[in-house]
């Protein structure tokens, strides 16, 4: 697991004396603000956090997880980004599934994407919606799905066919308990 705030306090760059005999590197002008470690773009030096807690409220959307996974998942890893500049908080969550498929799911504030459910296989790139009940469906290894939930813009990649995964993204629940015990 690994969080990043890239938006922590700025922090100003040592402006210590420096000891008798040395130069420093620089030398600050009136008025000029001290230098720092920041990221262009974000108001002070990311640092990385390392609890959930921390993570979640921070991120400015609501975490749209699985309830339930078969037997035997393994969570493969999670990141997250708090307070970016320009896109705000995002999330990620691998799992690897007993049968070596993967789900992929990210997550972050909804913006003008469009909520409608939608999934593009790799081997059909034209977006494919849900189809009509009875129609034939064709299982791709792999597809890309994306959608709103209330404020979230969720994107994920999983095995299936587009009704298998609109089952899986329409059974999404928010709060689902996903850090492992100690």
């Amino acid at each position: 697991m690994v969080f990043r705030d890239e938006g922590a306090p700025a922090t100003p760059a040592d402006t210590s004396t420096p000891a008798a005999g040395t130069t420093p590197a620089t030398s600050p002008t009136a008025g000029a603000t001290p230098a720092t470690t920041a990221t262009p773009g974000a108001s002070g030096t990311p640092t990385t956090l390392t609890s959930w807690a921390q993570v979640e409220p921070l991120l400015g959307f609501t975490v749209y997880l699985p309830a339930n996974l078969p037997p035997n998942t393994c969570l493969v890893s999670a990141i997250g980004t708090v307070n970016d500049p320009i896109f705000g908080g995002s999330f990620t969550i691998g799992y690897l599934l007993p049968n070596r498929s993967s789900i992929s799911i990210s997550e972050a504030p909804l913006r003008a994407q469009t909520p409608d459910f939608q999934c593009t296989s790799s081997s059909n790139p034209t977006p494919q919606t849900t189809p009509p009940a009875g129609a034939p469906t064709v299982a791709p290894a792999s597809q890309v799905c994306s959608g709103a939930k209330g404020q979230t813009n969720v994107v994920f990649s999983a095995a299936g066919d587009v009704n298998t995964l609109h089952t899986f993204f329409n059974a999404l629940q928010p709060n689902v308990k996903w850090v492992p015990a100690a």
